[in-house]
């Protein structure tokens, strides 16, 4: 192990050298993601800053109203601005749907993707950018990985025995759109997963446990 004594330009930039020569057997390349999954992945995100602040102003004006005195200008002024929101969201998801149908083997995809119950239109965008159209991950397991639903185990010797668990360096949002929908069509007599998750209850399996199964099983039908 190589001491620290100094610091300078030449010599981090040594170390730096070194390290890449050292670990460029492990090197990935970089998967640039198409046109279109970038500016899906813009309008995605700008729909989902004004959801967000939409909300903020929606829990405002509640709390507003329940006030016992509220200047009226205050209320109405925000009142205009969610209804500003709500027409430049439905102009973002108007874009969306016009640049996913200029593309064919998108529009394919997105149209099997919605046509899963527990898939809505949100969802069914989240995953095509995040995959970029489903090849930017070479199977089930990685794309597991890395929303976070994939097991790990946690064992050491005979001492540290621990059931296997998710690990929380995931990329969550799409996985918060997975449970949603999952969720829906597990709780509701006659829906895709109802069945499954009703058997898997009765086994004494933990409700999260259920749900990670389902989205692994989703995902394997993806990239499979």
């Amino acid at each position: 192990m190589e001491l620290n004594r100094f610091k300078t330009d030449k010599a981090d930039a040594h170390k730096l050298l070194s390290y890449g020569m050292t670990n460029r057997n492990k090197a990935v390349s970089y998967h640039l993601p198409s046109q279109t999954s970038r500016h899906l992945r813009d309008l995605f995100t700008c729909r989902k800053n004004l959801t967000d602040t939409r909300s903020a102003y929606t829990c405002r004006i509640k709390d507003l109203q329940q006030r016992s005195e509220t200047h009226v200008l205050a209320l109405e002024i925000e009142k205009q601005l969610i209804k500003v929101i709500d027409g430049y969201i439905q102009t973002i998801e108007k874009a969306i749907h016009q640049l996913i149908a200029q593309d064919k083997t998108i529009k394919r995809m997105y149209k099997i993707l919605i046509s899963i119950p527990c898939i809505g239109p949100i969802t069914a965008w989240h995953l095509l950018f995040i995959t970029d159209c489903f090849e930017k991950f070479d199977s089930a397991k990685t794309l597991a990985a890395f929303i976070g639903c994939a097991p790990y185990p946690k064992k050491s010797g005979s001492s540290v025995k621990h059931k296997d668990r998710v690990s929380k360096k995931a990329y969550k949002p799409l996985k918060v759109d997975l449970n949603q929908g999952i969720v829906s069509v597990c709780t509701r007599p006659g829906q895709l997963f109802y069945e499954y998750y009703q058997a898997m209850i009765k086994s004494n399996k933990h409700h999260l446990y259920i749900l990670s199964s389902i989205k692994n099983v989703l995902l394997n039908s993806f990239l499979n």
